[in-house]
């Protein structure tokens, strides 16, 4: 996940870090590119800013421990 500051000419990145390392990145063992994108094993993230600085991020994956939706909570850290 990317914290950014678009300006008019620009597109300034103020950090980026993982949110969730998946278990595996493809659902089988055959290359995944943008031609066989039904391979990839989580994806369509949406992120919802909650009250109080919080981050609410929701993806839906397909891992062998466990498949369905996932979501990871954040807190942003203002380091200006």
């Amino acid at each position: 996940m990317a914290r950014v500051r678009p300006m008019e000419n620009d597109f300034v990145v103020l950090g980026d870090e993982f949110v969730w390392r998946a278990e595996r990145v493809r659902q089988s063992v055959g290359e995944a590119d943008h031609s066989s994108w039904q391979e990839f094993a989580f994806g369509e993230p949406s992120a919802v800013l909650l009250p109080g600085g919080e981050v609410f991020v929701t993806f839906w994956t397909v891992q062998p421990a466990k498949q369905g939706i996932a979501y990871v909570r954040l807190k942003l850290i203002d380091e200006s």
